[in-house]
């Protein structure tokens, strides 16, 4: 997809490649060497390229036409169902 070819892969890339130059010192890619952050399990680009696209969609989607309102809560058995969802898919991980 465009996502993959335009973000992740540089961002693996940063974080995984060795450029063919392997030295004492190198660990990993540009994040690892430059910024002494060695990932050992992927969670870096995963999370970089999350956060990126978190903010991507916060900047077109822009602020909600009711914020700074007080609103009524709403939907508690669905927040409940999220939540527990949630729970249970990091204790599962």
């Amino acid at each position: 997809t465009v996502w993959a070819v335009l973000v992740y892969f540089p961002v693996a890339h940063w974080v995984f490649a060795f450029d063919g130059v392997v030295t004492e010192n190198s660990v990993g890619g540009w994040i690892a060497n430059t910024l002494g952050a060695v990932d050992f399990a992927g969670g870096t680009a995963v999370h970089i390229n999350a956060g990126a696209a978190a903010l991507a969609v916060a900047i077109v989607l822009g602020k909600s036409a009711m914020f700074g309102q007080l609103r009524k809560p709403h939907n508690v058995p669905l927040t409940l169902l999220g939540a527990g969802l949630l729970w249970a898919g990091w204790y599962a991980f």
